[in-house]
């Protein structure tokens, strides 16, 4: 027996792998169970983009999130990331609208209220 029989080899092209995860809303109230799904798993990043859409617009999920795992050969180690959120929150820049109408609008009443 040799020591390179002992160190296993090294990943070499290893492609891409994407993870579909889903929040299960309904779950929250419960302790101890885990309220993400992995749903499935795939290597073609828009098939997995569009299985992830499909299942959002079902609706039976609160929340879809893509994980990329790859492999990094410099660090030679493997990395996950997220790579594509679908989420029912509103958008943080409608949220930032509203907030600059309310104080604009505020501003002019303040105004009007000292000329009258």
């Amino acid at each position: 027996m040799q020591i390179s029989d002992l160190v296993p080899e090294k990943p070499h092209n290893i492609p891409a792998e994407y993870t579909i995860y889903a929040y299960d809303k309904y779950r929250e109230n419960m302790i101890g169970h885990n309220k993400w799904q992995c749903i499935s798993t795939g290597q073609d990043p828009s098939k997995v983009l569009e299985q992830a859409e499909q299942l959002f617009d079902s609706e039976q999920f609160q929340k879809i999130e893509v994980k990329k795992k790859f492999f990094d050969k410099k660090k030679k180690r493997h990395f996950v990331s997220t790579f594509h959120v679908l989420d029912h929150r509103p958008q943080k820049d409608f949220l930032l609208l509203v907030g600059l109408t309310v104080i604009i609008f505020s501003f002019v009443s303040l105004l009007f209220l000292e000329i009258a």
